[in-house]
C-alpha cells in the first residue's frame, strides 16, 4: 500500500517463483536476488565473486617471491562461496517473501542487460587470472621427490623477471625440472654436485623428519639440496668416481635438471621462451597429505 496526498493506493505486486530464482542465480550470480527485488544484495554477491577472482592475478604482481598457491585457492574457494551463496540466498529470499512490489528493474530487458554484463566482466576476470597461471599434470617423473607423475600442479605462468636458480619450472616438453644455472654460467656435474661459476652447491642428506612427505619407495633416496636460499629435495645416490659433464651457458639459455637422479637423469640447455612457467605447488595429490605442498623445503 502507498498514500499519497491522503489518498490510498495499492501498489502492484507480483508473485516470486522460488525454483525460478534459484535457477536465475545458479545461471548468473546476483541475477536471482535482482528478480527478487533485492537488488543490492545481488549486485553485491557479484561483485564480491569478481573482486575474488581477480585478486588471483594481483596476488602475482604484488609479490613475486614465494609460492601462490596458498593465495590461489583462497580466492578462488570465496569465488566460489560466493556463487554458490547466490542461489541459496535467492531461494531463501523467495521463500521468505512470495509477493513483492513489481520495480521499474522487472524487465526482461533489464534482465537481458544484467546477463550480458555479468558474462563479460566474469570472462574478463577469468581471462586474466588464466593470463598468470594455469593447472598442468605432471607426466614425467622428473621432479620426484616434490611431484608424482599423475599429480596436478599450480603454474604461475607470468615471469617477466625470468627464474632463479632451485625453481621448479614446466618446459614446453612437459618436463618437469628444476633450474640450477642462470644464462652466461658455467656448470659442472660429477655425478653427485653441481659446481656453478666453480661453487659446488650444499649437497646431503635430508632429515627423516622431512622424508615422510614424500613417496616411500623413494624415502630412503631422499637427500638435501641448496641453491641461491632455496633448499629443496632430490631423489640420489652419492657417487664418487664419476666423469665430469661441463656446460657453458649462452646468454638466454638456462640450465635444467631433474630431480629424480636416480635413474636416467636429465639435464639440459634450453631457452626461456620454452619454459611455461614457475611450478607453485601441488593441487591434486596421490594422497592426502600432499596436498598444497610446495616443491621446496619451508624451515
Amino acid at each position: 500500500m502507498a498514500r499519497k496526498n491522503g489518498i490510498i493506493f495499492s501498489a502492484k505486486t507480483k508473485r516470486r517463483y522460488a525454483a525460478l530464482s534459484f535457477l536465475l542465480s545458479l545461471a548468473v550470480t546476483g541475477l536471482g536476488q535482482l528478480y527478487n527485488g533485492s537488488i543490492l544484495r545481488g549486485i553485491t554477491l557479484f561483485t564480491l565473486r569478481t573482486l575474488c577472482l581477480l585478486l588471483i592475478p594481483f596476488s602475482a604482481l604484488a609479490r613475486d617471491s614465494g609460492s601462490h598457491i596458498a593465495d590461489v585457492c583462497v580466492f578462488s574457494v570465496a569465488a566460489a562461496a560466493a556463487t554458490i551463496a547466490s542461489p541459496l540466498e535467492a531461494l531463501a529470499g523467495s521463500l521468505r517473501r512470495r509477493e513483492i512490489p513489481l520495480r521499474h528493474y522487472h524487465r526482461p530487458l533489464v534482465y537481458l542487460c544484467y546477463t550480458v554484463a555479468a558474462a563479460v566482466i566474469t570472462a574478463a576476470a577469468l581471462f586474466s587470472a588464466s593470463r598468470f597461471f594455469t593447472v598442468a599434470e605432471s607426466t614425467t617423473g622428473d621432479a620426484l621427490p616434490s611431484l608424482d607423475r599423475g599429480e596436478y600442479m599450480l603454474v604461475k605462468t607470468y615471469s617477466p623477471g625470468g627464474f632463479r636458480n632451485g625453481e621448479l619450472v614446466l618446459t614446453a616438453a612437459g618436463r618437469t625440472l628444476r633450474v640450477m644455472a642462470q644464462p652466461g654460467s658455467s656448470v659442472t656435474y660429477d655425478g653427485s654436485v653441481f659446481r656453478i661459476d666453480g661453487v659446488p652447491l650444499s649437497f646431503g642428506v635430508l632429515e627423516q623428519d622431512w622424508c615422510w612427505r614424500y613417496p616411500l619407495k623413494l624415502q630412503q633416496y631422499v637427500l638435501d639440496e641448496r641453491t641461491d636460499g632455496r633448499e629443496y629435495p632430490v631423489a640420489a645416490q652419492l657417487m664418487k668416481g664419476s666423469q665430469d659433464r661441463r656446460y657453458t651457458l649462452t646468454a638466454g639459455q638456462y640450465l635444467l635438471a631433474s630431480d629424480n637422479r636416480l635413474k636416467d637423469m636429465v639435464i639440459t640447455l634450453i631457452p626461456r621462451g620454452e619454459i611455461l612457467g614457475r611450478v607453485e605447488g601441488i593441487l591434486l595429490p596421490l594422497s592426502p597429505e600432499r596436498i598444497l605442498m610446495k616443491p621446496y623445503i619451508e624451515r
